[in-house]
């Protein structure tokens, strides 16, 4: 479990890093995970509008697939955080914890 950690967290403060770095933001597109499941249809919406695209007549039945839209549980987070807490070193802990409130604050500073 350490090494997934270890590397989504490497990963996400690399993409954190390139994009402040880039002068090419409006070529990204910045979506939250929560945004999309509980609301996919808006949010695919923006997604087309970006991408200069459509929906197809397939779209409801993945977004169906994915079991969206639904309401996230705050316990199950909780639980998922417990797990990480029982199996990494309490440093990494701490950074993950760190990046969650950094995250859920304004998206890591990229709003």
């Amino acid at each position: 479990m350490e090494r997934c950690v270890l590397t989504v967290t490497d990963l996400i403060t690399r993409s954190i890093e390139q994009y402040k770095k880039s002068t090419n933001k409006d070529r990204v597109h910045l979506l939250t995970f929560e945004g999309f499941v509980q609301k996919p249809y808006e949010e695919l919406d923006k997604l087309c509008l970006f991408l200069d695209t459509e929906k197809t007549i397939h779209t409801p039945h993945f977004i169906r697939l994915a079991n969206c839209p639904r309401e996230l549980d705050s316990l199950d987070r909780e639980r998922k955080f417990s797990e990480i807490k029982a199996q990494v070193k309490k440093e990494l802990f701490h950074k993950v914890m760190k990046m969650s409130e950094l995250y859920e604050t304004n998206l890591y500073g990229l709003l």
